[in-house]
């Protein structure tokens, strides 16, 4: 038995041997476990895990990212069966789990299944990270009675990373339904880097509307104007979001009108990332006119990567804007050049 609290190992590769494993099930008062980047295949996973469970400590974060666990759950060493069919008093470690995050691990709609069986075992959860696992929409699908079990708790999930997941419009939708039921807000929501197009922004306005999350990431989903001309009138209704990211959409002048009525009319709105929208000048001046009417909340705007951005720093429309004597608008430093195209799926 040891008394460590907090371990990990960031992009190393690790032995994973009976000592490992021994030093893993006797950490009694293990409170966080990261091992991410170490190049872990399955059968590694499987023993981890395996350890895990024979451990007594009540672990509140664990991180396994960036490995290659696709089928880790299916697998338990010795007997090859599945982990769920162990009893409910070896997987005491789940219980008190707070965070888990296992992100890029290459993860399929089949081993979301199995871990479906075990989120039902982790009542304290609150963060969840499946980003940059192609789960798709079907993996999505499997996790919403889930989310619909969990809605009236008085401990829900209050952070879900789902970006980079390969969903399509009919995925993220039920995601958005689902997740409209929570009986708490959301602190954060990350959708981001799925193909979801313009027609996603009636699902993401009825969300908004409700007003369930502080930070949204909607960056490269193919929004582009229409979709964004959908979400204005429901932008104003999110009172409680404090950061969004919506970069890479190309919405242009929608975009702008966008994000003109959130910045003057929210309270608490403070980072926006719109870099790289195909904002013109035109657009940049409404942006810059909503931060002269803003609540005065606003601590940072990224217009990067858009066409007239270095025009608008020479000519100077946003010079007037500073936080502590720190620009609040953060503008490309040289010429852009953007080939137009149409992303929306």
């Amino acid at each position: 038995m040891h008394n460590i609290k907090y371990f990990s190992v960031m992009s190393s590769r690790v032995l994973i041997n009976d000592d490992f494993l021994q030093f893993l099930s006797s950490g009694r008062y293990l409170h966080s476990l990261k091992l991410c980047d170490n190049d872990f295949e399955p059968k590694t996973g499987g023993l981890i895990f395996n350890a895990l469970c024979q451990c007594d400590s009540d672990l509140s974060v664990l991180e396994l990212c960036d490995n290659k666990l696709f089928g880790w759950l299916s697998w338990q060493p010795e007997t090859s069966s599945h982990f769920s069919s162990l009893p409910p008093n070896e997987l005491h470690f789940l219980r008190s789990l707070i965070t888990l995050n296992l992100r890029g691990n290459f993860l399929e709609s089949k081993d979301v299944e199995i871990l479906k069986m075990f989120l039902q075992c982790m009542p304290q959860l609150q963060n969840l990270d499946l980003s940059d696992n192609p789960i798709g929409d079907s993996g999505v699908r499997t996790l919403i009675p889930y989310f619909q079990e969990i809605c009236e708790r008085d401990i829900q999930l209050v952070d879900v990373k789902i970006a980079n997941c390969n969903i399509s419009f009919a995925g993220a939708s039920s995601l958005f339904d689902s997740l409209s039921t929570f009986k708490r807000p959301m602190h954060s929501l990350a959708i981001a880097h799925n193909g979801l197009g313009s027609s996603i922004a009636t699902s993401l306005a009825n969300f908004l509307k409700k007003g369930h999350v502080e930070r949204l990431d909607i960056g490269g989903i193919g929004l582009g104007p229409t979709g964004c001309d959908q979400l204005q009138e429901a932008i104003s209704y999110s009172q409680d979001l404090v950061y969004l990211n919506m970069r890479k959409n190309h919405g242009g002048l929608a975009a702008a009108t966008m994000l003109s009525k959130l910045i003057s009319h929210s309270n608490k709105i403070s980072v926006i990332d719109a870099s790289y929208n195909f904002l013109c000048l035109e657009s940049l001046k409404l942006i810059a006119t909503a931060l002269k009417q803003s609540k005065g909340q606003i601590k940072c705007v990224d217009l990067r990567g858009n066409p007239d951005g270095f025009h608008a720093k020479k000519v100077g429309i946003f010079d007037e804007f500073h936080l502590d004597g720190k620009p609040i608008v953060i503008l490309p430093s040289s010429v852009i050049v953007h080939n137009v195209r149409d992303d929306d799926p």
